[in-house]
């Protein structure tokens, strides 16, 4: 079974170019996961995850962000 996680991010976000969302795995890889828009201000994604990066611009000009998971490590 697929459980959704979900972030906001400020209305600001809405207006520019959407990131690349990344899992960051336990062996340092970074896997791409799709998200959904949903309102103003609400990302859900596919499924959750402890850590991830979203990534913006190109080599050299690259804006992140990076998301950590709080409470239990259990869904």
């Amino acid at each position: 079974m697929m459980v959704p996680g979900c972030f906001k991010l400020p209305e600001s976000a809405r207006h520019g170019e959407a990131p690349a969302l990344f899992v960051l795995e336990a062996d340092g890889s970074k896997t791409l996961l799709n998200y959904n828009f949903e309102g103003g201000d609400t990302y859900v994604t596919d499924r959750l995850f402890e850590k991830a990066v979203l990534l913006m611009g190109v080599k050299g000009k690259e804006r992140k962000l990076v998301l950590e998971r709080k409470g239990s490590s259990k869904p």
